[in-house]
């Protein structure tokens, strides 16, 4: 028995499936990894650059916010793109969500997400034409403060992106945010980390895990001190979604970029964060079950092929229970959600760490958004 429920499906003429998954995991001598928290708090790791599924991310990670049922903690952009950041920026203020937490990847060393065709123009046609991602806090120190202010074991990450941040957070050491290392930090704060990434169980070289790079996947696999639930690659490869086509592009961030990715590509497009933010917030539901559980994720740091095996670890991976026609339905009216509106005395303003940017809050008063920058 080599720990994957697909081994049991001889027994289907004669045992239910959840008798199926009962025996599974009691072979296993394993459990299932727990539910989401209570309305957790979301903290979405995303490139938000290269392709237009990550505005998709996004827009329904804010519609289950909007329906109560979880909080966004904060956004890291890890992504070598000066718009990400802004872009992810201007999207949480048409979701009137413009205080939430913003840090954006520094470095130049990714060789992924290096190019959009909507970030920019999303920037500069719903935020701040002038706004740039060193206006934002360096990812690991925005990770700490987000991780730092947050209510232990209420914290869900989702990655859909690269890999490098969350690895640098594991790495990081006690500072002026948190006496604790990034380590001790995840430990105490994140109930489980929802990784998008790889094909399960066993993948070559998909993009977000070779461009992560493979080395900080790797590094995360080996490291991060909570349950890890991937989500592969191959669950949204057909599920496809998109806006309503009766949004209107010149008010709707979200149907505006989708529309940009149309010119060269096509709509609807693959939803494979989307089901990653999905499974994080709602947890199995009727959407999803366990394809393995409680197993070890090897990354070959060279090329990025992944391969997950029974021996016992901390990651388990998922397969799909819903059709992907019901998969649609469900995100299709997320992406149709409008926003809610703005909350009477709401702090909306740039999610800035720091209050030395001068021009960008000159810039947000001229918009006549109130503005609160967040204190690093």
């Amino acid at each position: 028995f080599n720990g994957t429920i697909d081994e049991l499906s001889v027994y289907n003429a004669v045992l239910t499936n959840a008798t199926i998954r009962e025996h599974w995991l009691l072979a296993k001598s394993m459990t299932a990894p727990a539910d989401p928290p209570a309305v957790p708090a979301i903290i979405l790791d995303t490139d938000m650059a290269t392709d237009v599924d990550d505005v998709g991310d996004l827009a329904v990670l804010h519609a289950l916010m909007n329906n109560d049922e979880c909080t966004i903690a904060g956004i890291i952009t890890s992504a070598n793109l000066t718009y990400s950041a802004p872009c992810c920026y201007a999207i949480n203020d048409y979701y009137n969500r413009a205080s939430i937490p913003i840090g954006a990847y520094q470095g130049s060393a990714l060789t992924g997400a290096a190019s959009s065709e909507y970030a920019q123009t999303i920037r500069d046609e719903f935020g701040i034409a002038s706004d740039v991602r060193t206006n934002y806090d360096d990812a690991t120190d925005a990770y700490r403060q987000m991780l730092h202010d947050a209510t232990d074991g209420k914290v869900v990450i989702v990655m859909t992106g690269l890999g490098q941040c969350f690895a640098d957070l594991l790495a990081s050491t006690a500072d002026g945010i948190d006496s604790r290392s990034g380590i001790d930090l995840v430990s105490a704060k994140v109930a489980f980390v929802e990784i998008c990434a790889g094909v399960m169980p066993t993948g070559t070289a998909e993009y977000n895990i070779a461009n992560g790079p493979a080395q900080a996947f790797a590094d995360i696999f080996d490291d991060c001190p909570v349950p890890i639930v991937v989500c592969g690659i191959e669950l949204g490869n057909t599920v496809e979604t998109q806006p309503p086509g009766g949004a209107n592009p010149s008010t709707n961030p979200i149907k505006r970029a989708f529309d940009l990715w149309d010119i060269i590509h096509d709509v609807p497009r693959e939803a494979w964060g989307q089901l990653a933010v999905l499974h994080a917030v709602r947890g199995p539901s009727s959407y999803f079950d366990w394809g393995g559980v409680s197993g070890t994720m090897t990354i070959d740091a060279g090329d990025g092929d992944n391969s997950w095996s029974a021996s016992a670890g901390n990651t388990s991976y998922l397969t799909k229970l819903a059709t992907d026609a019901e998969l649609v339905t469900v995100l299709d009216a997320l992406l149709a959600q409008d926003p809610e509106a703005a909350p009477s005395g709401s702090q909306q303003g740039p999610a800035y760490a720091s209050a030395s940017n001068a021009a960008l809050a000159a810039a947000h008063s001229a918009s006549s958004v109130p503005l609160s920058i967040l204190g690093g």
